[in-house]
């Protein structure tokens, strides 16, 4: 009788073990799922900015350009002074263009948190705002909390820190930004991006823009409300803190 109880213990444990194994897998396939469902939005919004940015942006500046040369050209007879002054606008134009189409290029990477942590990857942005735009950001970043953040919830946050130093750079040409990732409370954190510019009445306010339209379509992915604070100069995005425990899912041995 103790030999049958004892069997009986042990397969009760073992089929406990099973069933404990199982609903592990099938939460790790949940989860597996979910981030590929967020990366495919991630990919969709990023594949939109991208295409507004070369229809708004680069595309109209290439005409501007030919527009200019065209005019030089035709100055170059009657004035050639004016044809020298429009050839240098042309240049600085180019130059603008230039640096518009590698900061593309630097989005257009494989998502620039491949190999780095969001803290890494938002100094490596910060390092290339400052090279291409001699754009100032002071960057304020909890490691602790990015650490207790799934890669999808990182690589979005990657991406409104992006989308919010482009509005500012566009708007009104800020040269300086902060930008802050830390809890709010206990259940909720909070990313907040302020403009440090000096405002003139003639300069337009950073988040007030279509920008914002996207930075909403990003914040939605990680279940996070905008608000835009102080006139627009600051905007501030609240999310929830899930439970993210990778030994809680995994397979015992």
């Amino acid at each position: 009788m103790k030999s049958e109880k004892h069997s009986g213990r042990q397969f009760n444990r073992l089929f406990e073990s099973i069933s404990i194994y199982r609903s592990r897998r099938r939460n790790l396939a949940e989860i597996n799922h979910q981030n590929d469902r967020s990366q495919g939005e991630i990919d969709d919004l990023i594949h939109k900015k991208v295409v507004r940015q070369l229809h708004d942006g680069l595309s109209q500046t290439v005409s501007a350009l030919a527009m200019r040369v065209n005019f030089a050209r035709r100055l170059m007879d009657e004035d050639p002074l004016a044809a020298q002054e429009e050839l240098k606008k042309v240049e600085d134009l180019a130059r603008d263009t230039t640096r518009e189409i590698r900061n593309l290029i630097f989005i257009l990477q494989p998502t620039s948190l491949d190999g780095h942590n969001l803290t890494e990857a938002l100094g490596l942005l910060v390092e290339k705002m400052d090279e291409l735009f001699s754009l100032k950001i002071e960057l304020e970043v909890d490691a602790v909390l990015v650490n207790q953040l799934p890669l999808t919830d990182q690589k979005v946050i990657y991406y409104l820190v992006e989308e919010a130093i482009g509005s500012a750079r566009k708007r009104n040409g800020s040269n300086h930004l902060t930008v802050r990732l830390n809890e709010f409370d206990q259940h909720a954190a909070q990313l907040v991006i302020e403009d440090r510019a000096d405002f003139s009445s003639q300069m337009e306010f950073p988040f007030q823009s279509n920008e914002m339209e996207s930075i909403q379509e990003f914040s939605e992915l990680i279940s996070g409300s905008v608000r835009v604070l102080e006139g627009g100069t600051k905007i501030q995005i609240l999310f929830p803190l899930s439970e993210w425990n990778k030994s809680e899912i995994q397979p015992e041995s």
